[in-house]
This record gives structure tokens, C-alpha cells and sequence, in this order.
């Protein structure tokens, strides 16, 4: 009924859809990035001790940040490992680019997730507009 009344209003209600990130054809994101003391690197499986660590440490914060619901408890190795590996594939596609943050002696600070519009910031109209 909505999608009916909206292509006779001529109205779309973009809150439902996410916006595709176009990249160019030979685009390559940087698997490592480096400013002043900090090191961010593609998120991998590899980072899972680091990753499960900086979750269940941060259960508060991640809620009060990131919005919705998740995490509701601490997770699991098993867990956190399917979700790492669905980041690598993220990553590999170009729908969405996770990283890990480091110092440059190599310690843990944190994960950094560039998502497309819509993904995790409602799409609006004006929004739809930009990359």
C-alpha cells in the first residue's frame, strides 16, 4: 500500500534504502593508514583477541555511540570471529571499510567503520545527494 500511494505522490521514503558507495573501477582502499602516533590497518580476523577485549571493555560506550542495540552482552570468540570475517568481506567488496586503530608501539585503541549513507544514518532526500 505505501509503495503504491508513494509512486502516486511521486514521494519516496529514502529511510529505507542505503546508499551504494561508487568507487572507481581501479579504486584500492589503503589497507594502511598512518597519521602522527596512530596506525590503522583493515580489520581482520587476525585482530580477533584485540577486538573481543576492546568490545566487552566498551559495552557501554558502544551503546551510547553507535546507536542501536548491539552489543547486548559481551560477545564470543565464535562471534566476534564471523563478524570479523564479514568485515573482511565488507572490506574486499567495497561496501563498507573497517580498521583497526593502533599506536605506533602497536598498542589497542579501538576500531574505526566507514559505512555508506543509510547504512547507519537514516537517508534522507538531501542526503542522497553526497558520498
Amino acid at each position: 500500500m505505501v509503495a503504491r500511494r508513494q509512486r502516486r505522490t511521486g514521494t519516496l521514503d529514502y529511510q529505507r534504502f542505503v546508499k551504494k558507495l561508487e568507487l572507481p573501477a581501479d579504486f584500492a582502499p589503503p589497507a594502511k593508514l598512518v597519521h602522527e602516533g596512530i596506525v590503522a590497518t583493515a580489520l581482520t580476523r587476525d585482530d580477533l583477541a584485540d577486538d573481543i577485549r576492546g568490545i566487552n571493555a566498551s559495552l557501554d560506550l558502544i551503546n551510547r555511540t553507535r546507536g542501536g542495540g548491539w552489543p547486548t552482552e559481551p560477545v564470543t570468540q565464535a562471534y566476534d570471529y564471523v563478524d570479523l570475517v564479514w568485515h573482511e568481506r565488507e572490506f574486499r567488496e567495497g561496501t563498507s571499510f573497517a580498521y583497526v586503530v593502533r599506536d605506533t608501539a602497536g598498542g589497542y585503541l579501538g576500531c574505526c567503520y566507514l559505512y555508506p549513507l543509510g547504512w547507519r544514518t537514516p537517508l534522507t532526500e538531501q542526503l542522497a545527494h553526497y558520498d
